[in-house]
């Protein structure tokens, strides 16, 4: 399982198992799910600081890449 957030775009990330997805996108934030069973493989919150608590925020390991840097 991978867990961060991202204060720069704030956008919290929980990844509950790897493999192939196919993304869902709401206006909350996107739902990944294995394309066979529908099997949820994680989800990524928008705008986390809006709807987690300051506690859960703060206790998430925050990312380190850089945003600015090409891939």
């Amino acid at each position: 399982m991978l867990l961060h957030y991202d204060p720069e775009v704030d956008i919290a990330l929980i990844s509950l198992e790897k493999g192939r997805a196919t993304t869902e996108e709401y206006p909350w934030g996107l739902i990944d799910r294995d394309p066979d069973t529908g099997r949820l493989l994680g989800f990524e919150l928008w705008k986390a600081s809006t709807v987690l608590p300051a506690e859960v925020i703060d206790a998430m390991p925050r990312t380190d890449k850089p945003h600015d840097v090409a891939a």
